[in-house]
């Protein structure tokens, strides 16, 4: 299973800086291999034609993102990092996963493979210009979502046949699909390590499978210490004045004090999409339909016992008695019916011990 982070810089050429660096740990060498896509393996050579992109389209100018950078990293049961193959192989899955990321755009990409870390891991330094040499449009959307990252990831490793771990799967696998955890907060759990993104979402997770709507939610955050606020996209001018007050929310804001006594403020992207304004309110519509089923079965059930209470109100002991007389008095008249019809007509009671299904009167 390949890690995949990333992140952005405003300062492009201190980031290729850090690949022309010493090596860590005692190492020798920086990087194993070096490729560059759309522009030279050389590193000097690259940062030039990564300036002449910043330039051309005022990069610096304008306090732009130039650089994105993705770090695909993999565990020593997956790749040896003494074996040279393990080596090129893994180089070349970080050039696979530089592709699937730029798709059909035109970006200038480094892609450098490591293996200097604490850990001794392989791990693969993927930096992309920000910044299209041709249109000069900015990475965004899906090429800096995670979740995209990480299925891309996962196409390139089944791709080349390379199965998961078990240890891997055992440390990773019990995260939520819809919950956002860093390497390092998965092992402080492993380690029970206290977590406070961990308490907070289990608090969040409580009030949000009772509120109905978003004054009912922000009062019982509030109750749990927790402040909430939902931030709409340009509902207000500069004065500060209400625009319109029926735009979707943009995202919200959590403020936090752990057991520590800290205080942490969050937004919902850091906790994870289960968190967001729009799954809030899938909860709100499930829990009314929720309440209004449960009215709807209160309702049926006291309606039930209400029509059996009067059903039996209505029956009398002088009734049940001359039913009973009714149907022990008739006269025999020769013909043969079937014992349905004889209750139905009234010849008898369906409670009345027949020998047979068949009687003659």
């Amino acid at each position: 299973m390949g890690i995949i982070h990333v992140s952005s810089t405003r300062n492009g050429p201190q980031a290729i800086g850090y690949l022309e660096g010493k090596g860590h740990n005692g190492n020798e060498r920086r990087n194993e291999i070096v490729t560059g896509i759309d522009c030279s393996s050389n590193l000097k050579i690259a940062r030039k034609q990564f300036n002449v992109v910043w330039r051309r389209f005022h990069a610096k100018q304008k306090n732009r993102i130039e650089m994105y950078r993705y770090t695909q990293a993999f565990s020593l049961e997956e790749l040896d990092p003494n074996n040279p193959a393990d080596v090129r192989k893994a180089h070349d899955l970080g050039v696979q996963l530089a592709h699937k990321i730029m798709g059909r755009t035109h970006h200038l990409c480094i892609v450098a493979t490591q293996k200097d870390g604490d850990g001794g891991n392989l791990h693969n330094h993927i930096f992309i210009c920000s910044q299209d040499y041709l249109s000069g449009k900015a990475i965004r959307g899906k090429q800096k979502n995670v979740a995209d990252l990480q299925r891309w990831n996962d196409e390139v490793l089944h791709e080349n046949q390379m199965c998961q771990p078990e240890s891997i799967r055992k440390e990773f696998g019990s995260v939520r699909a819809g919950e956002k955890h860093t390497i390092a907060e998965i092992k402080m759990k492993k380690r029970q390590i206290y977590v406070w993104k961990d308490d907070l979402r289990g608090q969040i997770d409580n009030v949000q499978q009772k509120s109905l709507s978003w004054p009912d939610y922000l009062s019982r955050l509030s109750d749990q210490g927790v402040e909430c606020r939902a931030f709409r996209k340009k509902a207000f001018n500069s004065r500060g004045e209400l625009i319109n007050e029926n735009l979707k929310l943009k995202y919200i804001s959590y403020t936090f004090t752990d057991k520590r006594g800290k205080v942490h403020k969050i937004r919902d992207k850091s906790l994870g999409t289960d968190y967001g304004s729009k799954n809030v309110e899938q909860w709100f519509q499930s829990n009314r339909k929720g309440v209004i089923l449960n009215e709807t079965s209160k309702q049926f059930k006291q309606q039930t016992e209400q029509s059996i209470k009067r059903s039996f109100s209505k029956l009398t002991v002088g009734s049940i008695a001359a039913e009973s007389q009714r149907s022990e008095e008739y006269e025999p008249t020769g013909r043969t019916v079937t014992k349905r019809r004889a209750v139905r007509k009234g010849y008898c009671t369906a409670k009345s011990e027949l020998e047979q299904d068949e009687v003659i009167f």
